[in-house]
Parts: C-alpha cells; structure tokens; sequence
C-alpha cells in the first residue's frame, strides 16, 4: 500500500449564501439556491437547484428540479422524463425509504449496541437483545416489530465471550 499526503490541485473552497462557480459553467434560465456548488463543464437549462445543492462535473439539467441537500454525481444528465430520469427518481424513492426505515429501527432500539449507539441510552441492557423488523404498512407506511435473538452458534457464541462482538460475522 502506499501512502499519498497530497495529489492534484485542491479542489475546497470556501462556500457561501451565493452559488459557487468553478469556470466554465453553463447557465440560462435557472435559479441557484443558497450554499451551492456548480463544478466545472456543467450545464444548466431551465433548471432549479436547492440550498445545500452540488452539481459534480459534466452534469447536466434541462428543465430539471434537484431539491434542498441534494448532490448529482458527474458525467449524469437529468431532464424531462426519460428513461434516466425516470430510474434516477425511483432509485431515490427506494432509498429514503430504506433510510425511514433503518431510521425508524434506530429510534426503537432503545440501547446501546455494537455499531449503534445512542447518546441518550449509552448501555447495553441485555432485555433488549431483539431484532427489529419493518413491515410496509397502507401506502407509503410502515409498522415495526421487535422479535427475540437465536441463541448464537457455538463459533459465534464462543467470539462474543471472547469480546469480538463486531467481528463475529466472519464465522458463521
């Protein structure tokens, strides 16, 4: 492996309420909200983008709306519907759903274990060694469940009483 302190020119700079321009862009007929960065080779035609919004290098938006802490990775076009913008739209639909729901079982564990911890419950509490399942609900919603945890196989036990609770998935 070798090790790299620095390479390339520095891409950071200082962002504010006005959108961040790296040259050459191309705007017409779009609105930039505040704390934005446009890289460069962008491109953008009746177009809004959010606050907290980043467009990476080579994007391009005609007639597109990319919402408030939204980010569009380089090389992607976004425009009316097409097919592209049509499976970008669908891949973020399933995401925020998966995020609602890693979400929501995050806030019904109440404890503190292995990679989840929790400020307000910093303890394991060995009464709270479930499972926690999300169900689809009616449209759009969702119900959760908790359920009791297998006894560990003999490999698995055996690492937890030797305190690798975070690596024993390698020997199942």
């Amino acid at each position: 492996m070798v090790y790299v302190e620095s390479h390339g020119p520095d891409r950071t700079r200082e962002l504010g309420r006005e959108p961040t321009l790296h040259e050459p862009v191309s705007i017409s007929e779009s609105e930039l909200g505040a704390w934005t960065e446009v890289r460069q080779h962008a491109r953008l035609n009746e177009s809004a983008i959010g606050d907290y919004t980043y467009l990476m290098e080579r994007v391009q938006l005609d007639y597109a709306t990319v919402g408030k802490f939204g980010n569009v990775a380089a090389d992607v076009r976004v425009g009316p519907v097409t097919s592209e913008s049509f499976e970008l739209a669908v891949d973020v639909g399933f995401t925020l759903v998966a995020a609602e729901a890693v979400l929501r079982g995050a806030l019904e564990r109440e404890e503190s274990r292995g990679a989840h911890y929790r400020t307000d419950r910093p303890d394991v509490d060995p009464e709270w060694r479930r499972n926690v399942y999300v169900d689809a609900a009616d449209v759009g919603g969702m119900t959760l469940r908790t359920e009791p945890v297998d006894e560990p196989s003999q490999a698995v036990q055996a690492a937890l009483d030797e305190g690798h609770e975070l690596d024993y998935h390698q020997l199942e």
